[in-house]
């Protein structure tokens, strides 16, 4: 049978997740799938946990030297061999059909260049995660792609792959700007396919919590694609308008996160604060 859809799981010390995540790609319907490991330097015990699932010949794992997440999945997805790919953190969760459902999105439409899941959190927040509808002058104020969605390793490569600059999170978002281009087609799945977990101590989290490193990304980002904006946005006045508008949106989900966290921490603030 030959591979058709290529998961390039990078992980850097979640042992903790490792299992439950490997055990929801072996029981994908769809089973023409390769899951390749990407351990990024990790320090705990991610190699034992990965070993007895290497009996599955799909699964394959590859130690690198701690570089992050970019060039972890930059390193997975050039040594994949089928030319769908998606890309899957250690510590989250595909739903049995998560595969069978983003490739046929392909297979119905050969021009689409992403499909994309709708999302449910678990961890320190349930629910489904209610992002905006795509578009992709949206997409250039904030992301609502999230990282594990499905496209060609053709237009990956052909876009030149995440970059490995972005350290502190939000190359997916980068990469989507890139790759769409304000003119690809795009489609997201009619049910919740994928569950994306809610640490108190995430990466995700704790950019969340820093709006100066959310706005140092937006920077960034909108520096180096400073002609796509300028294509998309009909004056500065009108680009200044529409960031004030999603900062507002964007705070709003930050307090509900925040309290959220402080919740389910309480025990943990109130030792904080007494011992202040």
């Amino acid at each position: 049978m030959s591979i058709e859809v290529s998961i390039i799981l990078s992980c850097y010390n979640y042992a903790q997740y490792l299992t439950e995540c490997l055990q929801s790609v072996q029981n994908q319907t769809y089973e023409s799938w390769e899951c390749i490991i990407i351990d990024d330097g990790s320090t705990d015990e991610t190699k034992q946990i990965v070993t007895p699932f290497l009996k599955d010949t799909r699964i394959k794992y590859h130690y690198i030297t701690n570089s992050g997440v970019a060039v972890a999945r930059n390193t997975g997805i050039g040594l994949a061999l089928s030319n769908y790919i998606v890309p899957l953190d250690a510590d989250d969760v595909l739903k049995d059909t998560f595969i069978e459902d983003l490739y046929n999105l392909h297979l119905k439409n050969p021009s689409l260049t992403l499909a994309y899941p709708r999302v449910a959190l678990f961890g320190a927040e349930t629910g489904e995660w209610k992002l905006p509808s795509y578009s992709f002058k949206t997409l250039l104020i904030d992301n609502m792609i999230v990282a594990t969605s499905m496209f060609k390793k053709t237009d990956f490569m052909n876009i030149g792959g995440y970059d490995s600059h972005m350290k502190t999170g939000s190359e997916d978002w980068e990469m989507w700007i890139r790759l769409l281009d304000g003119e690809k087609q795009v489609a997201q799945s009619s049910e919740i396919i994928f569950k994306y977990r809610i640490k108190p101590l995430s990466r995700n989290t704790q950019i969340l919590s820093d709006r100066n490193k959310k706005y140092e990304v937006y920077r960034y980002i909108s520096k180096k694609h400073n002609d796509i904006y300028v294509k998309h946005f009909e004056s500065p006045l009108v680009l200044f308008h529409e960031m004030q508008t999603i900062k507002n949106e964007i705070r709003i989900l930050e307090d509900k996160r925040l309290l959220g966290i402080v919740r389910s921490n309480l025990s943990i603030f109130k030792k904080i604060f007494k011992k202040q």
